[in-house]
């Protein structure tokens, strides 16, 4: 059996996008985490834990976001410059 890359990201730019909205609203309904005033919003705040969770779970995520963005990026201009030949593969 193949054994799969490690180094592959398997997720398109929606899929990390929706892993890292989950990953904040776990962060924040975590009370170890985040402290939520029944006051006023702005009473609201990240823990020290919380805050050092968030950074942890950033540095893990946004490099496969950058990722899936520029593989997405280079499969458009590949489909464009492909569909492009095709249309002009009869002009002489």
């Amino acid at each position: 059996m193949a054994k799969k890359d490690a180094g592959v990201n398997p997720f398109t730019v929606a899929e990390v996008q929706t892993i890292i909205n989950g990953s904040i609203d776990a962060i924040i309904s975590n009370k170890d985490y985040f402290y939520h005033s029944c006051v006023a919003v702005n009473y609201s705040h990240l823990t020290k834990e919380g805050e050092a969770m968030l950074i942890k779970t950033m540095n893990s995520l946004l490099p496969l976001l950058d990722d899936a963005r520029h593989r997405e990026l280079d499969e458009r201009a590949k489909q464009i410059t492909f569909d492009t030949l095709k249309e002009h593969q009869f002009d002489e």
